[in-house]
């Protein structure tokens, strides 16, 4: 009997500080993107390196920059090979950045009025993609067209987010956004309790709803195998919230962020009412190092001089941290022959490879180089199930520095 055909498809949540980038490659040099991040450095050498030609499907489930900044460079470096855009309709037109892209677009003939679309369910609620001859296909969970008419009526944009699942034969993957409970009171009276292999957490792991509303989401709403939350270690938010990191831990099987936050350097309380963070604490080096090493790599010494990094640890304390100033690399990480992983890069390329998209909403530049914790993280998408191989290095390293050290990290629920 002939071999079965391998059928795992890659995705990879991208480490892009407290921003949201996934690319999901669907092999024959094509792939989806869901999110650009704020700049388009990252994707595009994601994109590059995994030889990707076409672009099947180009969604953004949130027009805030961190999910939108990077679009004009992937949008430019792919002219005439994209074959579908979903802009959110959650503000007038004009100020709708995807769309002004987009317009420009089929004004230099390089895309078609037609693929061009509004993102938002429809009456037949057809996929957004569905791949001939496989069981592939991404499907649309949120907004509806009168989620989009509120968030424009009101003003308010964060009333409104996309939703969506990649699904592979049995395997789900869902991509929340900046989805909100109450747009997730609504998929579950369509659809009932969404259940998934992996959930990438909405909000960058931060408030979704009032409580205790907001927690219960992650027993009524989510029945998820992974979460991931993509986050940045200089993000001023509070990202994640320690009461929905724990909430994750105890309904799913393991929590991913893929950088490391302020939470994990200190000791922190996590009760029914409250968060409060007990102490700041400097981290060892060593810690940094296993954190890194789990992922396989080796570092070579920089110039051991990292803004993000001192501002957290102290200035006198940079000598350990000099190897985390690194050029972005490709590294392995095998699932069945699969590679993927992504070192993120240097702040200072970033911003010279795409100046115009390094900002935040308040117009100043943007300045988040990060310690990756998971980093870009690989999931292989079979028929049958989703794997995540970097979870069980992950966790033992985790549970090892709980036990042998002051710190905690986050993800290894709360210290009561």
């Amino acid at each position: 009997m002939a071999a079965r055909r391998d059928r795992t498809r890659r995705a990879f949540v991208l480490d892009v500080g407290n921003a949201s980038c996934n690319i999901i490659a669907l092999g024959k040099s094509r792939a989806i993107i869901i999110d650009c991040a704020r700049s388009s450095y990252l994707p595009l050498r994601v994109l590059r390196r995994l030889g990707i030609k076409t672009i099947e499907v180009l969604v953004v489930t949130h027009n805030d920059i961190d999910h939108v900044g990077g679009a004009a460079g992937i949008v430019e470096r792919y002219p005439g090979t994209i074959n579908k855009v979903y802009y959110l309709c959650d503000r007038p037109l004009e100020d709708i950045m995807l769309f002004r892209l987009c317009k420009n677009e089929i004004a230099q003939g390089r895309m078609e009025d037609e693929d061009v679309i509004r993102l938002e369910l429809s009456q037949k609620q057809e996929p957004l993609f569905e791949d001939e001859g496989t069981n592939i296909r991404l499907e649309l969970l949120a907004p509806t067209f009168m989620d989009n008419q509120e968030a424009v009526k009101t003003g308010d944009p964060n009333q409104t987010s996309g939703v969506l699942v990649f699904a592979h034969g049995e395997s789900r993957v869902v991509f929340s956004g900046d989805s909100k409970i109450a747009q997730w009171a609504g998929i579950r009276r369509r659809y009932g309790k969404v259940r998934c292999g992996v959930f990438v957490v909405p909000h960058h792991g931060g408030d979704i709803g009032d409580e205790p509303d907001g927690l219960c989401f992650y027993e009524h709403f989510v029945d998820a195998g992974y979460a991931i939350v993509s986050c940045g270690t200089r993000n001023q938010y509070g990202h994640p919230h320690p009461d929905v990191i724990a909430s994750l831990a105890e309904h799913s099987e393991h929590v991913l962020c893929t950088e490391i936050t302020d939470w994990c350097f200190g000791r922190f309380r996590v009760s029914n009412d409250t968060t409060t963070a007990l102490k700041r604490r400097e981290v060892p080096g060593e810690v940094i190092d296993s954190l890194e090493a789990i992922r396989g790599r080796e570092f070579a010494g920089r110039k051991p001089f990292d803004r993000a990094v001192c501002s957290l640890i102290g200035r006198q304390k940079y000598r350990w941290y000099g190897h985390l100033i690194r050029q972005a690399t490709i590294v392995g990480d095998s699932l069945k022959g699969l590679e993927g992983g992504l070192v993120r890069p240097l702040e200072e390329e970033r911003r010279r490879a795409d100046p115009t998209t390094m900002r935040h909403d308040d117009g100043k530049p943007a300045d988040e180089r990060g310690i990756a914790c998971a980093g870009t993280i690989l999931l292989g998408i079979g028929d049958e199930k989703v794997e995540v191989p970097v979870v069980s290095r992950h966790r033992d390293a985790a549970r090892r520095l709980r036990e042998a050290s002051d710190w905690h990290p986050l993800c290894q629920r709360c210290i009561r």
